[in-house]
């Protein structure tokens, strides 16, 4: 996105200066400058765009890239919580029946109670809180339409 500034000083509201001075800035935001300031530096170094557009692309490539390592480094690292979560809920439905097999009917049925209130509460909690990458999206989607 291309911005043009212009500011110019009016003397008659300053009684310190005798003449009018104008400013002008241009800037751009964003990964492409705008066509003229590619032919200005084109003017300067011949190769000036082809550089420009090889190091966007590469820069494009790398951050494609980075998000792809991300997902895939988000899966496995759910993956992983899931299945230590699911041997621990064996762990303790197996200690609690063990103990209650076993005539210890109080700390076996606590532990089973315990493992349950753990399950629901986390049900529970995944219906509260959104999934941060569906929120992404969902943001992401409203902007598009904006556009």
């Amino acid at each position: 996105m291309s911005k043009r500034l212009t500011r110019s000083s009016n003397p008659a509201k300053s009684n310190q200066s005798k003449g009018m001075s104008i400013t002008h800035a241009e800037f751009f935001q964003g990964p492409i400058p705008r066509p003229e300031t590619i032919e200005r530096y084109n003017a300067v170094y011949p190769r000036a765009a082809e550089i420009i557009f090889t190091n966007l692309e590469k820069q494009t490539n790398h951050r494609i890239e980075m998000e792809r390592k991300h997902l895939i480094s988000s899966l496995r690292c759910r993956s992983f919580g899931s299945g230590a979560a699911f041997i621990v809920v064996l762990l303790f439905f197996g200690m609690g029946f063990y103990l209650i097999i076993t005539n210890r009917l109080i700390e076996g049925w606590s532990a089973v109670i315990i493992v349950i209130c753990g399950i629901a509460k986390a049900y529970i909690e995944s219906l509260k809180t959104p999934d941060i990458d569906n929120k992404q999206k969902s943001q992401e989607t409203k902007e598009k339409k904006e556009e």
